[in-house]
């Protein structure tokens, strides 16, 4: 019963593609809400962070065409 169950998990779970379709749907998903959220309220807070950092302001809108265009 336990071998049963075993590979009829290993040919659900065996789809090396549909594994990697999913994995970079989400992840392009969730970018693409975080490069809304910089689109609704501006890349402001970003270069404050970045200020602090000591690192140059261009660099908040790399990341807004990082999360919005690619």
């Amino acid at each position: 019963m336990i071998a049963q169950l075993n590979r009829s998990f290993n040919r659900l779970a065996d789809h090396q593609d549909a594994g990697i379709l999913l994995l970079r749907l989400t992840i392009g998903i969730l970018l693409l809400f975080h490069g809304v959220a910089k689109i609704e309220h501006g890349v402001g807070w970003i270069v404050q962070m970045l200020q602090a950092a000591g690192l140059p302001d261009f660099i908040a809108y790399g990341v807004y065409i990082g999360e919005v265009i690619v």
